[in-house]
């Protein structure tokens, strides 16, 4: 069988072309998007949105709710509060806690583990703007979704603290 030297050329060029030449592959920047950490993740955001307003809610709000455990939405909540903490504008602070609030309210749908593991840090964030400002907004965001009206209902019951008060059952004679 005969080869025509046009098709040998043309499939030997890639091997005559030094590797060194080739455009070097960007790596893939969702990957190094998720190897921040949420307090690299949430300073971003804040640097992207300085003015707060509802972008930056809406932005919190997505890095909250994409959390899949109790664990990272915890460590998401507490980057959160620890970026309104730093000395933030009040603008900032308030968007920061409505982000919260949206991103849990999302959260006692799909997750409610998590969405309780939000709501622990944001009261024990001792940041009175940020938690009036995540009341609002959770309150807002769960009277405008009837599921999360009724999923946020079952969290409430079930994570409830109950006590009993011990009753005296002696009888005294009179």
């Amino acid at each position: 069988m005969k080869v025509h030297p046009l098709i040998l050329a043309v499939t030997a060029l890639p091997l005559l072309v030094p590797l060194a030449s080739l455009p070097a592959v960007a790596a893939d920047s969702s990957a190094s998007q998720q190897a921040e950490t949420p307090q690299e993740q949430v300073a971003a955001l804040v640097a992207e949105y300085p003015q707060g307003g509802a972008a930056l809610a809406s932005a919190v709000a997505d890095l909250v709710d994409s959390q899949t455990t109790a664990d990272a939405a915890a460590a998401m909540a507490q980057a959160v509060v620890a970026a309104a903490n730093s000395g933030a504008s009040s603008a900032i602070v308030s968007a920061l806690g409505a982000g919260l609030a949206q991103g849990d309210a999302e959260l006692a749908v799909t997750n409610p583990a998590a969405s309780k593991s939000v709501s622990s840090v944001v009261a024990a964030s001792g940041n009175g703007a940020l938690t009036a400002s995540f009341s609002v907004a959770f309150s807002a965001a769960i009277a405008a979704n009837p599921v999360a009206q009724t999923a946020a209902a079952t969290t409430s019951a079930t994570s409830s603290n109950t006590t009993t008060t011990p009753v005296n059952t002696q009888v005294s004679p009179n």
